[in-house]
């Protein structure tokens, strides 16, 4: 077994992606550690709007969707998997109350057409962030996830990093 060396901090993270640099000790912790999971499972309570807001998205991208359970399972993991990153390279606390304001801005302030609005930021999302698109999708697919969770997985770690942008 190889040693790590430390994770190079990124204080502009998520405005930025993942360092080549960290890339290896992030699939570390997600592929051995298992951090990511013990927090995707407090979630799954409370992101089904957000789910339901992702998956229409990723429809108007003309991306195949089922929405089973399976599916929202990944894309709670995809949420926690960035969120948990963000703790790994960035030391910035994220302040609950802030996220909470950001999700209600998200889905009920901003209009009727959010799902097209986060159609174009998941499009966007994945030519700025390739390197966490990556290790993200990577880990799901070395669980075994189908094309479609690694999606769902994707936007969900894609509406998290908006939550944390907006914050």
């Amino acid at each position: 077994m190889r040693s790590l060396e430390v994770l190079v901090p990124q204080p502009n993270f998520p405005n930025e992606d993942l360092t080549p640099a960290n890339l290896p000790h992030v699939e570390y912790y997600l592929a051995e550690v298992h951090g990511e999971q013990t927090y995707a499972e407090s979630l799954r309570a409370s992101l089904r709007m957000l789910h339901v807001t992702g998956h229409q998205a990723l429809q108007i991208c003309g991306i195949e969707v089922d929405y089973s359970e399976k599916e929202y399972n990944a894309f709670c993991d995809g949420f926690a998997a960035f969120e948990y990153i963000s703790m790994l390279v960035n030391a910035k606390i994220h302040d609950g109350a802030v996220a909470i304001t950001n999700t209600k801005e998200l889905l009920i302030d901003s209009g009727e057409l959010v799902e097209f609005e986060l159609a174009n930021h998941y499009k966007a999302w994945l030519d700025t962030h390739p390197n966490t698109h990556g290790v993200i999708t990577e880990i799901g697919a070395y669980r075994g996830e189908t094309m479609k969770q690694l999606h769902a997985r994707a936007i969900g770690a894609q509406i998290a990093c908006d939550l944390q942008m907006a914050a």
